[in-house]
């Protein structure tokens, strides 16, 4: 696997919220379909692939956010601006001072964003950047830009470790961070009252962190959402009024979907419902004493697939989980005096009937106003509804060249603008992620941050001659081999192979289904060599043309092949997602994962 392989591999958002039993399996799935196909399992890569899945968990378990004062740790994304924060001269009780990271107009790059913060006055980037030895040379990477999106700045990031998430509230700033880039070191929380000067609070909680942290923040102060064992992990909160002073809640949200969100008066924890666990929620008015408060319902088994504050008002979206299930919309309002908070829900049928037949990827709102993303299921054409009290929804069609023709899952809304992570033009190598913005939700221009990852590129140098073997293939990568030989028939000889042990739960699918080797697992393998008897081998993913009804040798079978890159099934090309929360991404980025695929038309058994 060779870097530019692992760069795109660690670009990587889109992953529950928890490990799964077949998290491995998955993982090598991703590695496949982020390296292009060019390698599949490689046994010696081992330890690639757990220092990849450390990076992949910094940004799964925390799900890929957008926050403000907003939701943490949501089915999909939720941000909620705040008050501008009073800065406080008064010092620290507890941890070291820092010197001032003062903002550099120099970082690695490119930088792949894992966070987007809408803050009183502008928007946060929180991301990493491989550096040319990933993953030790991977570094944090923080981007500060204005209110209106347009201007970008970096921060030095280096003093804080493993960056995983900030906040701002009315009094401070709030960073969380990992001594280890593995997340297996010191949970550190930092303060600031400017976003220069920050201090450090290593003891913060006594309780064993046992999963990524997430903080959030709103009028009443701050909470961080997360698991802490020992034993089986619980999610629960921990709040604080000011940054400095944390108190871990007297609940449990469950082992999965834990999250939280500051409101005017107080806080609200509450468990989603995600891989079956019953929706749950916990208010507080000083974030020590809880107690338990009505949740949104929807029909049949529903999870709470977002939440979100649009003025006075909270907004639920309640979805069935399956890839084609509808959502409910639901309006609450707090209620309740300082010492006892309620929230009273009611179903939002317009509101409801404007999602009907959509899928929502992100939700996001601040106090002018709330924005919910999605897709139709049918057509996949996007919409946004947008609200101004969070009582009545506008619907809009999103233009073709929004988001460059696809729909995040990573937005936040500030005070004048909304922000998301898009997309930039393809190339024959691949597709680019930029920033984009819009003063309304529904038009859209690119914001054009610095460092942002570009579209990848095809190699350098001239085409060599059309490969003969599966290794002379390898050596050449599918990117360079697929735009030097565009559909020209190739033929070689390898070994009949398989996924060395394939499993787990795909975030979404490819279609045409026989195309999937583009995207995930494959409906066949090959390989340079046996991998019966050398399982270290190299295995590659390629699609079996349908009109050809191919049957491919068990694996060790010494093969010829026939097949072709650039199939004309290309154009037809999708990626479909299948959990709430994913990404929809451009038709172009699923074309040319296609074009790049092998596809098999003829197999020939060459020896015993």
């Amino acid at each position: 696997m060779n870097d530019d392989e692992l760069t795109r591999l660690f670009r990587s958002l889109d992953k529950p919220a928890e490990p799964r039993a077949a998290f491995a399996d998955a993982l090598f799935a991703n590695l496949e379909r982020e390296a292009g196909n060019a390698i599949v399992r490689r046994r010696s890569s081992v330890r690639w692939v757990l220092l990849a899945a450390m990076l992949l968990l910094i940004a799964s378990l925390g799900m890929a956010v957008a926050v403000g004062s907003g939701l943490i740790k949501l089915p999909f994304v939720v941000a909620v601006a705040t008050a501008t924060p009073s800065p406080s001269a008064s010092p620290l009780s507890s941890g070291s001072p820092l010197a001032t990271p003062v903002p550099t107009a120099s970082i690695l790059d490119p930088a792949y964003i894992d966070r987007l913060v809408a803050t009183p006055d502008g928007f946060l980037v929180i991301g990493h950047a491989n550096g040319t030895n990933p993953p030790s040379s991977a570094v944090s990477v923080i981007l500060q830009g204005t209110g209106d999106g347009s201007s970008w700045q970096s921060m030095d990031a280096t003093p804080f470790g493993r960056v995983v998430d900030m906040a701002v509230g009315p009094s401070a700033w709030v960073l969380i961070s990992n001594t280890s880039l593995d997340l297996s070191g010191s949970w550190v929380v930092w303060r600031s009252t400017d976003g220069k000067d920050w201090t450090s609070n290593p003891t913060w909680t006594a309780d064993t962190i046992t999963s990524p942290l997430a903080v959030t923040a709103g009028p009443s102060g701050f909470a961080i959402s997360g698991a802490y064992g020992p034993g089986r992990s619980d999610n629960t909160v921990w709040t604080s009024p000011d940054g400095v002073r944390w108190t871990r809640a007297a609940i449990s949200l469950g082992n999965t979907g834990g999250s939280a969100l500051v409101l005017d008066r107080g806080f609200l924890a509450y468990q989603s419902g995600s891989y079956g666990d019953t929706p749950a929620m916990f208010a507080s008015a000083d974030g020590a004493s809880w107690e338990p408060v009505s949740s949104p319902t929807g029909s049949g088994h529903s999870v709470i697939a977002g939440l979100l504050q649009v003025g006075s008002n909270l907004v639920a979206i309640i979805c069935n989980p399956v890839p084609d299930g509808a959502c409910d919309v639901s309006t609450g309002s707090v209620e309740g005096s300082a010492g006892s908070l309620a929230i009273h829900w009611q179903a939002d049928a317009a509101a409801t009937q404007e999602l009907h037949g959509s899928k929502p990827t992100a939700s996001t709102g601040a106090g002018s106003g709330g924005f919910i993303f999605g897709y139709d299921l049918a057509t996949y054409a996007r919409v946004v509804l947008s609200s101004n009290d969070g009582l009545s929804w506008t619907r809009t069609a999103l233009p073709a060249d929004a988001f460059g023709g696809g729909l995040p899952n990573l937005l936040a809304a500030g005070q004048s603008v909304v922000v998301g992570v898009g997309w930039t033009g393809s190339t024959p190598a691949g597709i680019g992620r930029d920033l984009w913005r819009s003063p309304d939700g529904a038009t859209w221009t690119l914001a054009s941050a610095p460092s942002v990852p570009p579209a990848p590129q095809v190699p350098s140098g001239s085409c060599p001659p059309a490969p003969t073997t599966v290794q002379q293939l390898v050596d050449i990568g599918f990117v360079k081999a697929a735009a030097c030989y565009s559909n020209q028939s190739l033929t070689l000889n390898g070994y009949s192979s398989n996924c060395g042990g394939c499993g787990g739960v795909p975030d979404a699918r490819l279609t045409p289904d026989w195309m999937a080797a583009a995207y995930s697992y494959g409906a066949w393998y090959i390989s340079p060599q046996n991998t019966k008897t050398t399982a270290e081998g190299t295995r590659l993913a390629v699609n079996l043309l349908p009109s050809a009804r191919l049957t491919p040798p068990g694996e060790g079978v010494p093969v010829t092949i026939t097949g072709h890159f650039n199939d004309p099934a290309s154009q037809d090309c999708r990626i479909v997602p299948l959990r709430l929360a994913s990404e929809l991404p451009p038709t172009s980025d699923a074309i040319g994962m296609c074009q790049r695929s092998f596809v098999v038309t003829s197999i020939s058994v060459t020896g015993g």
